[in-house]
This record gives C-alpha cells, structure tokens and sequence, in this order.
C-alpha cells in the first residue's frame, strides 16, 4: 500500500472510530435521562432495563451502577413484609453494585451512600457478629456520605434509623459485642432518631413512611400518645408512591396494637 493511501485509511478509521464513539456518548446521555424518568415514575422495570443497557455500552458509568442497586434496593424494601427470601435476593443484588460503585468511585457521595444502605439492609438477616460489624460498616459509609450531602433525604432516614436500631439490642447481644467483636458503635440515641425523623417530615409531610416510622420511635420509648398520633395522622394521607401502599395495613396493625 502507498503511503498516501496508508495514511488515507488510518485517518478515515479514526474518523469512523471517533464518530461511533461520540454516537455511544449521546446514546448514553439519552438512555440516562430516559432511565432516570423511569426511575422517578416508579417504572423499575423499565428502568433497570435501560441502565443494564447503559452498562452493556460503559462498564462503569458511575450513574448507571448506582442507580441499578438504588433500584434493588427499593424492590427489596417494598418486598420484605411479602416475601422475605426475594427482599433478600434484591438486597444482595444492591449490595452487589455497591461494591462496584465504591471500586471505581470510593470518594463519592453515591457510592457511600449505597454501600451503608446496602449494608444496612442486609444486616437485618445476620449474626450478632454480622449485625456489629455492619453497625460499624454503615456508620463509616454513612459519616462519608454525609460530609457530601448533610440534609439528603435518603441518608437522614437511614440515620434515624441507625441510631433507632443501635439504641435497642439486648443485653445479651451487647455484651457478646463487647466480648467479641470490639463492641457496638457509641453515640446511638433513640432521641436523635426522633429529631431526624421529624426534620424529614417537616420537608415531605405528605409521606407516610416518615410518620409511620416516628410512631414506631414513640412506640418504643412508650410514648403511646405520640406514637398514636404519628401513626393516625399516617393513616389520614394517600399513598403516592409504590413504597408507601404497604404501610396503610401495617399501619392498622399497628394503631391496633397502641389501643
């Protein structure tokens, strides 16, 4: 081959390859603002297609992983009063994208997000030593996490949360962590949990899980009247998204139990 041609040639390959690569960015940009749609609709299914097929084009993009285990994770939520074994199965898969997300993006707010919420869903199904550890795990996450984005919904919630669990395990399983495994994280205050969740409702007071959540704080501390409150003012709203459906009977339930 003549070196003009040879050279002709290497120029229109780069040209084809440069054009195919700009099309696979805008492809990608597309697909992100069509999946993150879905997601805000509440379309998982959709939308976990169309961030899979993101991932098929860019094994990494940092959007597309986390918001396929923010996905898992919200199926496994709306499944455990359901079906347990499957919540597990979705939480796993959460998890499972954590960990790809804080391979590739450790100094992320996402990605730190991700990995104490995962954590912290699975949590729930092992040992004492797995539930310590993990109290550990997600409050280092979490501490990342919040030093990003203080005032995020999702994060607040799972604090409260935190801090709600942490304040309750039993004196058997306190001392087993203290014995064993380095002790449980300090700092844990059933008080603080109520602060946070009420902050949360005064930002979003038409969504049950927040109100229901807090009847359940009251509930523990004994506060009857409190929690009888939350949980009737709970049972006043109308679900708005596929999350909150599940708390109207585990609501009743509850309110039952309070009378």
């Amino acid at each position: 081959m003549k070196p003009q041609l040879y050279f002709l040639s290497l120029l229109m390959g780069l040209l084809l390859s440069t054009s195919m690569l700009f099309g696979q960015v805008s492809d990608v940009k597309a697909m992100l603002a069509e999946a993150k749609n879905a997601r805000d609709s509440y379309e998982d299914t959709k939308a976990l297609a169309l961030f899979e097929k993101i991932l098929l084009i860019d094994s990494i993009n940092m959007e597309a992983l986390y918001n396929v285990g923010y996905i898992y994770s919200r199926l496994g939520w709306m499944q455990e009063d359901y079906d347990e074994d499957l919540a597990k199965k979705y939480y796993t898969k959460s998890k499972l994208y954590a960990d790809k997300v804080y391979k590739y993006y450790p100094n992320t707010f996402e990605a730190n997000l991700l990995m104490a919420g995962a954590i912290a869903r699975l949590a729930k199904y092992g040992s004492t030593k797995e539930r310590v550890t993990g109290a550990w795990d997600i409050k280092k996450y979490a501490d990342i996490a919040y030093k990003f984005k203080p005032e995020d919904p999702l994060l607040k919630h799972m604090l409260a949360w935190w801090n709600f669990e942490l304040s309750k395990p039993t004196w058997f399983e306190r001392s087993m962590a203290d014995m064993l495994f380095g002790g449980i994280p300090k700092g844990a205050d059933v008080n603080l949990a109520i602060k946070t969740m009420k902050e949360l409702i005064s930002k979003r007071p038409d969504y049950i899980v927040y109100r229901y959540d807090l009847a359940l704080f009251y509930e523990y501390i004994g506060d009857k009247i409190n929690a009888r409150s939350w949980l009737e003012s709970a049972l006043k709203l109308t679900p708005k998204t596929p999350e909150e459906f599940p708390y109207i009977p585990a609501g009743k339930k509850l309110l039952a139990r309070l009378k």
